[in-house]
């Protein structure tokens, strides 16, 4: 998590197994109380609100919603593989790290189930990323991702990055293209929601919700 207040950032980070229930509150209100804040003083909220983990997307909208609604600040809600894909391009401990000023294209693999994956695909120019293909949740390869393994096969090389964990009906000429899987970074998340509170598009409490895809619905029958 991180908090920005003027040029200067205060962040923690730390990497959690199934327990962000119990951690995130106390990391919370020691952030603000390293950067001499309070709650009521923040003026907008940025969350990773997925695809991703069922529980956790819900956590982090959930003490989001909370906290804006306490302070009547604004909430940006940001995809999941976006944040990825930015923590990537920032972590120097990933393979293939650093750009030679070419267009690069960015593949997230968020696993969901089983084999089930959250797949989308980014393009990156300079500081400028932009969304290719929004998330799919797939058991299979779609057509998009066959014919980028197509035209890998076809080029002999490719600018393409994969981030995050294979599923095992990955294309194999997509395989050596993995470079890691980067640990999210909420930092990264700062000049897109500073960006969007200042362009008015920020939302209200309410609308902190997570973000679902087709085939991922949140309900479940009961018989």
């Amino acid at each position: 998590m991180a908090l920005a207040v003027g040029e200067d950032i205060f962040s923690q980070q730390r990497k959690l197994e199934r327990s962000h229930n119990e951690h995130i509150l106390p990391m919370l209100s020691e952030l603000f109380e390293s950067a001499g804040l309070s709650k009521q003083d923040i003026q907008v909220i940025g969350f990773g609100a997925g695809p991703g983990s069922f529980t956790g997307v819900r956590i982090a909208a959930s003490v989001a919603q909370g906290i804006a609604m306490a302070s009547q600040s604004k909430v940006v809600a940001m995809k999941g593989s976006e944040v990825l894909v930015r923590s990537a391009i920032e972590d120097k401990t990933l393979a293939g790290y650093g750009h030679s000023g070419k267009s690069t294209n960015w593949l997230a693999l968020i696993p969901s189930r089983a084999d089930a994956y959250y797949v989308s695909l980014y393009q990156q120019n300079g500081a400028e990323l932009s969304v290719v293909i929004a998330d799919q949740l797939l058991l299979e390869p779609a057509d998009w991702v066959e014919a980028l393994a197509a035209d890998i096969t076809a080029q002999g090389e490719h600018t393409l990055k994969i981030i995050g964990a294979m599923p095992s009906w990955m294309p194999k000429a997509l395989e050596s293209y993995r470079v890691g899987t980067p640990i999210p970074d909420a930092r990264v998340m700062l000049d897109q929601v500073r960006q969007q509170f200042i362009e008015g598009t920020a939302k209200d409490a309410e609308y902190a919700l997570p973000i679902y895809v087709d085939g991922d619905s949140p309900w479940r029958k009961t018989s």
